[in-house]
């Protein structure tokens, strides 16, 4: 699960700094400032639903939830692609930081996928929170993981911010949010396929689930 928590935060830099900072203009970066966080609060709601869905058992539905996040994901910065290779030409004009909101026909698709960007950091940090929970009933263990999360969270958000400030091109920073995404997706898959249907705090402890007899300890627990 590392990947997925180091990639937690690394697009914000990229999607606040290269897209919403070089594009609008300042009422308009507002107004998109605005969206995104909205959008964030009905991702978040979308996701819970999702993985708390009632016609599937726990396991279903972190497939479920991943393969949300990896076609949603594909889709969303598939369309960012597409929009910095024509925001690159207009740069490459001079134009930057000029696209207001009342202009339609040229600030509706880009508003639209910065709020879709909100959008997806809601679905990827609920997931991220929801498979944490799978692994644990303990509120020990979990708070271990959620340690270990905003760690790697708080490093990948450092890079991120690192790169950007070295101003490499916004192409290059797409590639890496976007690799780094759908990467970290496939590397957590055997953790997602695994999830069980139930996690009892006896198992936790050592315990046998069907006799309920501790197992026996070690000398190092003994002593």
């Amino acid at each position: 699960m590392l990947p997925l928590f180091f990639s937690a935060n690394v697009f914000y830099s990229y999607q606040q700094n290269e897209v919403n900072g070089k594009t609008f203009n300042i009422r308009t970066r507002s107004l998109n400032g605005a969206l995104y966080w909205i959008a964030q609060m009905i991702g978040g709601l979308v996701i819970g639903l999702i993985l708390d869905m009632p016609w599937f058992n726990r396991n279903m539905r972190a497939r479920i939830g991943w393969a949300v996040l990896i076609v949603t994901g594909m889709a969303i910065w598939g369309g960012g692609y597409a929009f910095q290779l024509w925001e690159n030409k207009r740069i490459a004009q001079g134009l930057i930081q000029d696209i207001d909101y009342t202009q339609g026909n040229i600030s509706t698709g880009p508003i639209i996928l910065y709020i879709f960007y909100g959008g997806y950091d809601a679905l990827w940090q609920g997931f991220a929170y929801w498979l944490i929970g799978t692994e644990s009933n303990s509120t020990a263990r979990a708070a271990v993981l959620v340690g270990a999360y905003k760690t790697f969270q708080a490093t990948g958000g450092a890079m991120a911010w690192r790169i950007n400030a070295l101003h490499k091109s916004p192409l290059t920073q797409l590639g890496m949010n976007w690799g780094l995404c759908i990467g970290s997706l496939i590397v957590v898959l055997p953790t997602v396929w695994t999830v069980s249907n139930h996690t009892t705090v006896e198992a936790e402890a050592g315990y046998d689930g069907d006799n309920k007899e501790p197992a026996p300890k070690t000398v190092e627990e003994e002593v």
